[in-house]
């Protein structure tokens, strides 16, 4: 049907979300190759982004519409706009704050604040397996974004590092929410992007609302609104409406390795046996949980 996602079997979602995850690991890296600070990028990503979600609802719909069936819609779709903006916001304090480290991985926090949300009822009740999953992942973030590794304690900036893995956790939990209606994941990111972009303006213009002077600096900014926009939240979104909150935060967890990786590749950073272990374990619990839900899946 014209103007709606048709719902694929959880396996082909396993592959958008994964493929949405790893555009996502990219953004990390451009905003650190961008010549701006990091409200100023994060001003860009959503501003920029709104023309080509705008393309992709009216080439895929013939019309860009929000028609919610009642105001409980619409009031999800404020908190999306809502929690994104203070993610992007409150992340880039942190980094401020406290070692970059420290603030990956508390950031990357989220399936724990998740998995409480789904213990309270607020969202899906976590399965065993997955919260045995999480762990394992937490504990190879953990090598992979501190082991053996100087950092410098900051506990304001952790704490704002595990607030802004809150935001994000709320983010992906709103999301998941919105998806339950009958409205299409481009105008729903549409409609994010347009509102983040308004919450975000402000400080870009306390920033001194800087503007791209070379054609590096434009090449990066449209590798950022692509990729860490337009389809790796897009594909995020579409993944949500078939995937559990809490697995689908599992697998988010590909971002630092993703972005790790490219900073060793593009950014001539060191890449070490520890974090290349890190990295193995990340990715076992990932590859466990994904086992689990297709085994899950196939059950009669």
């Amino acid at each position: 049907m014209r103007g709606t996602y048709a719902l694929p079997e959880k396996g082909s979602l396993i592959i958008v979300l994964v493929t949405g995850a790893s555009l996502l690991g990219i953004a990390p890296v451009t905003v650190k190759a961008l010549p701006f600070d990091a409200e100023v990028s994060a001003f860009y990503r959503v501003l920029l982004a709104i023309p080509f979600m705008a393309m992709l609802c009216f080439f895929k719909h013939g019309k860009i519409s929000l028609r919610p069936k009642d105001k409980r819609f619409g009031w999800l779709i404020l908190l999306a706009i809502v929690f994104f903006s203070a993610d992007l916001t409150v992340m880039h304090f942190a980094i401020r704050r406290t070692d970059v480290a420290i603030a990956t991985l508390l950031t990357n926090c989220a399936p724990f604040f998740i998995v409480l949300m789904g213990l309270a009822g607020i969202v899906e009740k976590p399965k065993l397996q997955e919260v045995g999953c999480l762990l394992l992942a937490m504990s190879g973030m953990y090598v992979l974004c501190l082991l053996d590794k100087p950092v410098n304690r900051d506990f304001w900036g952790e704490a704002l590092s595990l607030l802004a893995a809150f935001f994000y956790a709320a983010y992906i939990v709103t999301i998941k929410k919105v998806r339950v209606y009958n409205c299409p994941s481009s105008v729903i990111m549409l409609s994010i992007t347009t509102g983040c972009s308004l919450i975000l303006l402000p400080a870009f213009i306390l920033s001194g609302a800087p503007w791209p002077s070379t054609l590096s600096t434009w090449g990066l900014l449209l590798t950022l609104v692509l990729c860490g926009q337009v389809f790796g939240q897009l594909l995020v979104a579409v993944s949500l409406k078939g995937l559990s909150a809490s697995f689908s935060s599992i697998v988010l967890l590909l971002q630092p390795i993703i972005a790790t990786v490219l900073s060793w590749s593009l950014l001539n950073e060191t890449l070490t046996a520890v974090e290349l272990t890190g990295m193995a374990i990340v990715l076992l619990a990932i590859f466990t949980s994904s086992l689990n839900l297709s085994r899950q899946r196939t059950r009669p």
